[in-house]
C-alpha cells in the first residue's frame, strides 16, 4: 500500500521534471556548456518542486502496468 502510495505520489514529480528539465537544455543560456550542472538540476529540481502540486491534478493516473497499449 504504501509502495502504491509513493509511486503516485512521483509519478507526476518525474513528468514535470523531466519536461522542465528538457527545457532548460534548450534555453540558450542554462544549455551551455559554461553552466554548471548542478545549477541546471538545482535549477530543475526547484522549478518542478514549484510546479508539480499546481499541475498535479491535471496529469494523467500512473499506469497500471508498462506494456499499456495507447489507444486500443
Amino acid at each position: 500500500m504504501l509502495v502504491e502510495f509513493v509511486a503516485a505520489q512521483l509519478f507526476p514529480f518525474f513528468l514535470v521534471f523531466m519536461r522542465i528539465g528538457a527545457g532548460l537544455m534548450l534555453l540558450p543560456p542554462f544549455g551551455e556548456g559554461t553552466v554548471p550542472a548542478r545549477l541546471r538540476l538545482h535549477l530543475a529540481l526547484g522549478l518542478t518542486l514549484i510546479v508539480t502540486p499546481m499541475v498535479a491534478p491535471l496529469m494523467p493516473e500512473l499506469p497500471g502496468s508498462v506494456a499499456v497499449s495507447a489507444g486500443r
